[in-house]
């Protein structure tokens, strides 16, 4: 049977989304952009795709915590290694790029980031992806353990402490909502997951159509927008302006990313897209995508390739934004074509190493 024939294809495009609005998040953020003016339109561009990373990170979690919250299985010890194996594949694959075009990484000789990649922090978002897959069975034993009520001040709860709180603080924390010594990403991971699980359990009253999702988000990203306006053209209070940057809400667990995380995660979720193995083999490359461009071949691609630094006042800084999302898409979703099938060979060796593994226990208990 076809692999993706399972899959819910409007959630597979938002997949896609989101790597896409990754990518562009990266193009801003690594690019070493500088602008003639803090009003350019270029500068409210970058400052409002800044909001784009996180925003796309939280979509693919939530979509993990609506489907991963009804299995009832442990996990797969298999799926871990093969998940090492695809890091491994493209730390190596960007040390031989490196080394044909310019330099490999300082570490390319360095035994413990090869052996150990999910440990190595090369893709942060991979491994602590991976640690949730692992402890995902037991969050699931508690979700379904707990009343509506009760699961209802569990997340209120940790919304008010992880994203509420930190969001609107004075002090340390208001000034960056990570910058708690309690807080890290993989806590946030796991808040975005069970809110993905309640969704998926009792939904959301007040974003109960498609409708009210696309109006909270589009609300959300309007007050946004011109929020970022009001600060560049520096026309808010002082006291606002001081303690508060343009992208002071982009850090994932600030209440304007939950928001419009939720919020277009509920747009898709009420969306019915026909099954299309197309838009579910293209989602399905996504990780690839976000290993492709977001390891040592970062400098290599925003300064060498792209040249994001030249176009930072152009008049189609957009178009070159959207040129490197395409490019990029394309070009991971045919680096994924390839691994494929070589992760396919490597499965079927390791079920078989299991198989006779199996064998010879059960011959040696007899």
């Amino acid at each position: 049977m076809n692999q993706y024939i399972k899959r819910e294809s409007n959630f597979e495009f938002l997949r896609i989304l989101s790597i896409c609005l990754i990518i562009a998040f990266h193009y801003v953020l690594k690019g070493k952009l500088s602008f003639e003016s803090d009003t350019s339109f270029n500068k409210l561009l970058c400052d409002t795709c800044n909001y784009f990373g996180e925003l796309g990170v939280n979509c693919f979690v939530l979509i993990s915590g609506y489907f991963l919250s009804k299995s009832k299985s442990m996990f797969k010890l298999k799926k871990v290694l093969m998940f090492s194996l695809q890091v491994l594949f493209y730390m190596v694959l960007s040390q031989v790029i490196l080394f044909a075009v310019k330099s490999p990484d300082s570490n390319i000789f360095s035994f413990r980031a090869y052996a150990f990649p999910l440990l190595t922090n090369r893709f942060w978002f991979i491994s602590a992806y991976v640690i949730l897959y692992i402890i995902s069975p037991y969050i699931n034993i508690v979700i379904e353990s707990i009343n509506k009520k009760q699961f209802q001040f569990l997340l209120l709860s940790q919304i008010i402490i992880w994203s509420v709180f930190p969001t609107i603080a004075y002090g340390e924390i208001g000034k960056n909502p990570e910058s708690s010594s309690l807080y890290s990403r993989f806590i946030w991971l796991v808040v975005v997951y069970i809110i993905g699980a309640y969704i998926r359990k009792y939904d959301l009253v007040f974003l109960n159509s498609a409708k009210r999702c696309l109006l909270l988000f589009l609300s959300v990203l309007s007050l946004l927008i011109i929020y970022i306006v009001c600060c560049n053209f520096e026309i808010l209070p002082a006291f606002i302006s001081n303690k508060y940057s343009s992208v002071y809400f982009s850090t994932p667990n600030s209440i304007v990313e939950l928001l419009l995380s939720v919020s277009l995660f509920g747009v898709f979720s009420y969306i019915k897209v026909p099954n299309k193995p197309v838009i579910n083999y293209i989602a399905s490359c996504t990780l690839g995508v976000y290993m492709l461009h977001d390891g040592e071949l970062y400098k290599f691609l925003w300064q060498d390739i792209f040249k994001n630094a030249s176009h930072s006042n152009s008049h189609y800084l957009v178009l070159y934004i959207l040129s490197a999302v395409l490019i990029i898409l394309m070009a991971g979703i045919v680096t994924e074509s390839i691994r494929k099938p070589i992760e396919k060979s490597v499965g079927r060796f390791i079920d078989l190493i299991y198989d006779k593994a199996l064998k010879f226990f059960k011959a040696r208990e007899q």
